[in-house]
């Protein structure tokens, strides 16, 4: 799931990015159940480095699964990712959704897609100019996606801050896939 935030003093608004149809009830039951319907915004479609129409590759049909992917045929990994179902579905930029749909510039990013926050990013080069901060997941041995990832940061005025490992992840495979922290430069 990739989120957006804006953040207007005390108000925070949020634009939710989840393509997963398998996915879409718990996010919305979670929505409902924190009383957030006026805050948070879901838009069903997939982020991307273009606008383009392609497949859903979902490696699972689990509620609140994890490990699928939008066009591309690999996973968080690099590795070739192992579809049992997919729908085609339109996928687009962050600055084509931001320009259509009037939605003001985010403040901050979250981006956690299982292998294409790389190109994620590369689609939101308008974007990245007004975001203070973003959370993204890194897996540092999948040097594509690590390598592109740090790139387009740094040349975007971004510093790395920290990183993080998901304590909820205890499996060997995820040991080097880490929640990068970068700031803005003042």
């Amino acid at each position: 799931c990739t989120v957006v935030t804006h953040q207007k003093k005390k108000n925070t608004n949020t634009y939710s990015f989840e393509p997963s149809v398998f996915n879409l009830e718990n996010l919305s039951k979670n929505i409902f159940i924190n009383n957030l319907s006026d805050k948070i915004t879901i838009i069903p479609n997939p982020l991307y480095s273009k606008k383009t129409i392609s497949e859903m590759n979902m490696s699972n049909t689990d509620l609140g699964g994890a490990l699928s992917t939008f066009k591309e045929d690999y996973s968080y990994d690099g590795n070739k990712i192992q579809t049992i179902f997919k729908f085609r579905v339109p996928g687009a930029t962050i600055d084509s959704l931001v320009e259509e749909y009037s939605l003001p510039y985010p403040d901050y990013l979250k981006i956690d897609v299982d292998g294409i926050e790389h190109l994620i990013l590369k689609g939101a080069t308008k974007t990245l100019q007004q975001v203070k901060s973003i959370f993204i997941e890194v897996n540092e041995n999948f040097y594509e996606h690590k390598n592109t990832i740090e790139e387009i940061l740094l040349k975007n005025d971004f510093e790395f801050v920290s990183k993080h490992s998901d304590i909820a992840i205890k499996s060997e495979k995820f040991k080097n896939c880490f929640n990068q922290i970068w700031f803005k430069k003042s």
